[in-house]
């Protein structure tokens, strides 16, 4: 996910002084990225699948009535979003640990405005 993230035109990378610190940027709001990882289980983790390969109406519906899946401390499954604080871009992928391998699952979802902001609704608690 991080190469098709740093190049996006969309996106600043800055990094402080002697390189200590790198500072992820939404160019068009000077909005700051953080980076969010959550881990689940094989089940809950096919449940995250499902609805990243679903459309966003569908997300957020199954977000208000279900709620996200459970997580755990440590899964087979790594749900990864960058979210900008003001919930205007967003970005998520899921990976799944087999062995020593880790591997994408689905496609990295980019999102910008309402739809980041469902996006954003993955990673908060």
């Amino acid at each position: 996910m991080a190469p098709a993230i740093a190049n996006d035109s969309r996106i600043s990378v800055k990094k402080s002084f002697l390189g200590l610190a790198t500072t992820i940027v939404y160019a068009p709001t000077q909005s700051t990225i953080h980076i969010h990882t959550t881990d689940y289980s094989a089940e809950s983790g096919k449940r995250m699948q499902q609805l990243l390969n679903s459309p966003y109406t569908y997300i957020e519906e199954v977000l208000r009535t279900h709620g996200k899946p459970a997580d755990t401390a440590v899964g087979p499954y790594r749900l990864e979003v960058l979210a900008s604080d003001d919930h205007r871009f967003a970005a998520a992928q899921l990976f799944r640990y087999a062995g020593l391998d880790c591997e994408a699952v689905c496609d990295l979802r980019i999102a910008e405005g309402e739809e980041a902001a469902v996006l954003a609704k993955l990673c908060q608690s």
